[in-house]
């Protein structure tokens, strides 16, 4: 570790950082790091800002490389929608078998007879699989920061202005207020129970 006046060298820098950071985590003062590294709190002071804005870029690099993540997982989920989609949207095709009895001769004696056709069904798709790839768009739309922000606002009744209800203070309300700050001040006040309070000091 380099000493107060002395230049550090590269690998004492980055030698003296790590402990630097190492210590501010744990609440170590600057001038305690200072001390510890022999070097002058100003350059702790130097150093903790280098040390931030690593942090702040490895911060973004990784928030950037899970966000790339995220968003292939949305495309590869798109896909297999899109493509469940399609495969829905073509022509179900059912073999259909039917029997019949087929006369013999003049004895009046049947064979069976089994016909095979094949029906072709059209269809227009499962509207599911759409469900599936809007929802991907959203999350997608949400992950890249492209929607707006949403608008809350709190209201009264029917979306009008919340109503302020108006508190009345009496006279009489304000007398008796006073009456009882005096009681309390003197120690004769009895309470909602009847009982006097005690002053201070009293046993």
């Amino acid at each position: 570790m380099g000493l107060r006046g002395n230049k550090r060298t590269r690998i004492q820098v980055e030698d003296q950082r790590k402990f630097t950071a190492q210590w501010y985590i744990q609440g170590v003062p600057q001038a305690e790091i200072g001390r510890r590294l022999a070097v002058t709190q100003q350059q702790v002071s130097y150093d903790l800002k280098v040390i931030q804005r690593r942090w702040n870029m490895d911060t973004a690099i990784n928030l950037d490389a899970a966000k790339m993540r995220e968003l292939a997982k949305l495309d590869e989920l798109e896909r297999v929608y899109w493509e469940g989609y399609h495969a829905s949207q073509e022509p179900k095709k059912t073999t259909v078998t039917e029997r019949e009895e087929v006369p013999i001769g003049q004895t009046g004696a049947t064979v069976p007879r089994i016909r095979a056709r094949v029906v072709t069904e059209e269809r227009e798709g499962n509207p599911v699989f759409l469900g599936g790839v809007e929802r991907c768009i959203e999350a997608r739309r949400k992950l890249l920061g492209l929607d707006a922000p949403e608008k809350k606002e709190l209201g009264g009744p029917g979306g009008g202005p919340i109503p302020i209800l108006p508190v009345v203070v009496t006279a009489r309300v304000l007398a008796e207020a006073a009456q009882i700050l005096v009681e309390l001040e003197e120690g004769s006040y009895r309470g909602g129970n009847g009982q006097k309070a005690l002053s201070d000091g009293q046993p």
